[in-house]
This record gives C-alpha cells, sequence and structure tokens, in this order.
C-alpha cells in the first residue's frame, strides 16, 4: 500500500476540484497549503498565491487578496515568478502540521522547487510518516515555466528528482487524472476514507 496519493493532468482538468470536495469533511485534520488562482473582474486568471489548506476556495477576485502571490500572468507582466514566497509561507504551512492526519499539497513539481529551503522541507515532509495528498505537475509544464520566462530548465531537473524520489522512497503513487474518471475518484475517496476512518 502507497503512503501518499498524488493527482497529474493538464492543466484545469479538475484535480484541485475533485481533492478540495473529497477533503473538505474532514478540514479541520488537515495542513499543507494550496494554490489559487487569483482572478479579474471578467474571472481570468492573472495570479497564484499560496494559501493553508484550510482555505479551500479554488478562485478569488485578486483585488482582495494581494499577498503570498507567487506567480503573476497578466499581459504587461508575463511569467513573473517569485519563488521566495514559499521560504516564508510556503515554509510556515509545511512546518505548522502537529496533530494533522492528513498533509495537502496542492500543486508541487514548479516554481517553488527553486527555493532551496522550501525543497528540502518538502522532501522532509514527504519522507515522514503523515500521509499526503495533492496535486503534482506534469514534468513537461514544469519544463516550460522557466522556459517561458528565458531561464534554465532546473525546474524540470527538480521536478523529475522529487517524482523519482516520490515513487522510490517516499511511497507516493502519482495517478493520471481525467475528469469524469469514476475509477480515480474512488480510489482518491478510498485513500481519504482509509486515514479518517
Amino acid at each position: 500500500m502507497y503512503r501518499h496519493l498524488f493527482l497529474e493532468a493538464e492543466s484545469g482538468a479538475g484535480k484541485s476540484t475533485l481533492i478540495r470536495k473529497l477533503i473538505a469533511p474532514y478540514i479541520n485534520q488537515i495542513g499543507g497549503f494550496t494554490s489559487q488562482r487569483l482572478q479579474n473582474e471578467n474571472d481570468e486568471t492573472i495570479a497564484f498565491r499560496i494559501v493553508p489548506a484550510s482555505d479551500l476556495r479554488l478562485a478569488v477576485p485578486y483585488e482582495d487578496t494581494p499577498e503570498n502571490i507567487f506567480r503573476i500572468i497578466t499581459e504587461e507582466v508575463r511569467g513573473l515568478n517569485k519563488p521566495e514566497i514559499f521560504e516564508s509561507e510556503g515554509m510556515k504551512y509545511l512546518t505548522d502540521n502537529d496533530g494533522k492526519q492528513l498533509i495537502l499539497l496542492d500543486e508541487i513539481g514548479g516554481i517553488e522547487l527553486r527555493n532551496d529551503a522550501f525543497r528540502e522541507k518538502l522532501h522532509e515532509v514527504l519522507a515522514g510518516d503523515v500521509p499526503c495528498i495533492g496535486v503534482i505537475k506534469q514534468q513537461q509544464k514544469a519544463g516550460a515555466m522557466p522556459c517561458l520566462a528565458g531561464k534554465s530548465n532546473v525546474t524540470m531537473e527538480y521536478n523529475a528528482q522529487l517524482r523519482e524520489k516520490m515513487t522510490g522512497e517516499y511511497g507516493c503513487r502519482i495517478l493520471d487524472f481525467k475528469r469524469d474518471d469514476a475509477s480515480v475518484e474512488a480510489e482518491v475517496r478510498a485513500f481519504i476514507e482509509n486515514i479518517f476512518k
């Protein structure tokens, strides 16, 4: 049996929506973090921020939440990444998990891996005893992000290293997610219910 469960798929497939729906009844017993879309008045995503796992909203208006932003994708500022946010806010969400039965890591495998302290703490959490659930960025998407910003492909390398440890040492199962796939939803539900039985 695996210790952690992660979903991967194209952006917008519904991975986070499914996980949020299934963990909602247990939210007071869940630590970790999630990424949240910040939208403009036309409901277009213009940025992403990191929030505690207890905030299950998928998207919020940008003007209401200017803090903890790690990626901006407006026309004027295309692909501005701020991985240093993960050293402050992200580290807090990875360490404040005393007494929690499950840790949400939604999403990992992207620009947060460029922050050394956060990356090391993430590996420590995955090597620990508390089960984790979350979303991992597809390896090809991780490689495209830094290329868009004109930077090296180090994010893709970190993603590959993380995946190798996850499926080898850390006991993770990574599922290929497809919207409305009843078998994936059933497996995610069983994993969560087994933790909280």
